[in-house]
């Protein structure tokens, strides 16, 4: 009862921070006029293009994420790795970063596999990611170098990111967690626990480990650069839909993609708020009138997150129903 209550609250305290922030961001906008622009200035087709795009990132992701898995684990069905994938998505939506526990639960429950050995997986195809960001940033730095610049300096205090490391209060939380690990110890050898938590930990650790053992390393890496790339055209297909951002180019797509990146890992369900906002800012940068830029943001965040809702329930409901029939025979 009270793991309920506390994701009831987690839920509504994300949930209202990130609604907040986008009323903010929104707040001196008409949304009827927005709404109106949509209806009356957008081609859907461009839109239709993205998701098709969408949905092939999403499948490059589970075939990626089926690599790992059979490197430690053993053969999955590609099915259950797509639609476990999307039920993380959307579990994503409900509360942040709850999708990667919800994928590896789902997954670990079809194909009765080792859920800590899922959730190594994970963490390295989320290190994968990191990886291809951080590229991705210092590319957009070398084509808009003063634009980037400009542009974080004006929208990221700096400062108080400084102060975070300097904060006597960080030291003293790692100091806190570093004694209750030791504690935790202590008390799992005298339960005699000890050996199954580190049975635990070394599935964990084998997860993490997982990309040594994947028989192509040069397919793992095509996958991960083809989700960035869908990720890229995903974004950049949508310029054409609208006449005042069909004139941006190809840099401008990258540099997008990479504040909007930025802006989804802010601790809100699907970026909400943080995501228009870091868009917003950077097509200002390209000249974008408000409104325009306003409504873009407002058509392609819920696009992309229609998606994940209607292939996420998708999932939810195909799941049981066809593992069901293979259990069955």
């Amino acid at each position: 009862m009270k793991r309920k209550i506390v994701k009831i609250v987690q839920f509504i305290l994300f949930l209202g921070i990130g609604v907040g922030v986008f009323l903010w961001i929104y707040k001196d906008q008409n949304l009827s006029d927005l709404f109106n622009i949509i209806q009356t200035r957008v081609n859907f087709w461009w839109i239709v293009l993205s998701l098709i795009l969408g949905v092939l990132s999403h499948l490059s992701r589970s075939l990626r994420w089926q690599m790992l898995i059979e490197s430690v684990e053993k053969k999955t069905k590609w099915y259950n790795v797509f639609m476990a994938v999307f039920v993380g998505y959307i579990a994503n939506l409900v509360l942040p970063r709850a999708g990667e526990v919800a994928r590896c639960g789902v997954l670990s429950k079809y194909e009765k596999i080792s859920f800590t050995r899922l959730a190594g997986t994970v963490v390295t195809e989320r290190l994968t990611d990191l990886v291809f960001l951080v590229l991705l940033v210092l590319l957009s730095f070398v084509i808009k170098f003063n634009l980037l610049v400009n542009f974080f300096s004006e929208n990221i205090d700096f400062s108080q990111i400084q102060s975070v490391f300097t904060s006597f209060w960080l030291y003293l939380a790692i100091a806190v967690l570093v004694i209750l690990f030791i504690i935790i110890r202590i008390i799992a050898i005298r339960l005699g626990m000890f050996s199954k938590i580190e049975g635990i930990w070394f599935k964990f650790i084998e997860g993490i480990a997982s990309v040594k053992n994947i028989d192509s390393k040069g397919f793992y890496l095509f996958y991960s650069a083809f989700i960035w790339l869908m990720y890229f055209g995903m974004q950049y297909t949508c310029f054409f839909a609208m006449q005042e951002t069909s004139n941006l180019n190809v840099s401008a797509g990258i540099v997008i993609l990479v504040t909007g990146s930025i802006g989804m890992l802010a601790p809100v369900q699907g970026g909400i708020g943080a995501w228009h906002g870091m868009v917003i800012a950077t097509l200002a940068l390209y000249g974008v009138t408000q409104e325009p830029a306003y409504a873009f943001a407002l058509l392609v965040h819920g696009a992309q997150n229609l998606l994940i809702i209607v292939l996420g329930l998708i999932s939810l409901i195909v799941l049981p129903v066809v593992n069901g029939k293979s259990n069955s025979k």
